[in-house]
């Protein structure tokens, strides 16, 4: 191997060089793929916008592909959902919704590596028929999660939702609406 470079005591061979310049390339491309906090936070709450632009106009099939296959729901009282049950038991919210707003606001955020917590306030309201009693009413909700999410090859995904506050108040109509 020849030197390349004198300086002192330091050798520089070519494979030294070839070593340093490999090692500062995988750091460079590392460094380019992680999200800084902001950067991570502002991905998210464009996701977080366009979950209610779905959810507001009941397209609940297209507010799904933001969560992933091992998605958990962790509700205030009851027993964990994973994917496939918080699916069916949001499907069912939505055929019985006339109407659907939301409207969320991330109060914290945290970025450790390639996870993000956001602890997230919903403010909410559905007109709907009360499956069980067949109520006609306004239904509004004030809850807030700890959001769980995770980068993958598709972007950012929730992976956890654990709520943390709910708070729900059902407004009667008049039954000829």
């Amino acid at each position: 191997m020849g030197t390349l470079w004198t300086k002192g005591n330091t050798m520089l061979t070519r494979r030294r060089l070839l070593g340093i310049t490999v090692l500062s390339m995988l750091a460079l491309c590392s460094a380019a793929g992680a999200d800084t906090p902001a950067q991570a936070r502002k991905s998210i709450e464009a996701i977080y916008r366009k979950m209610e632009q779905m959810t507001n106009n009941k397209d609940f099939d297209a507010a799904m592909v933001f969560y992933t296959d091992d998605l958990q729901v962790i509700p205030k009282t009851g027993a964990p959902m994973n994917r496939e049950q918080a699916i069916k038991q949001g499907r069912e919210v939505f055929l019985a919704a006339d109407t659907i707003q939301i409207r969320d606001k991330i109060l914290q955020f945290r970025l450790k590596g390639k996870e993000a917590i956001a602890t997230v306030r919903v403010f909410g309201k559905m007109t709907l028929t009360h499956p069980e009693t067949q109520q006609y009413g306004t239904l509004y909700m004030d809850t807030t999660s700890e959001d769980t999410w995770t980068k993958t090859a598709k972007g950012w995904l929730m992976k956890k939702s654990r709520i943390l506050t709910e708070k729900t108040r059902v407004v009667p109509h008049d039954p000829g609406r």
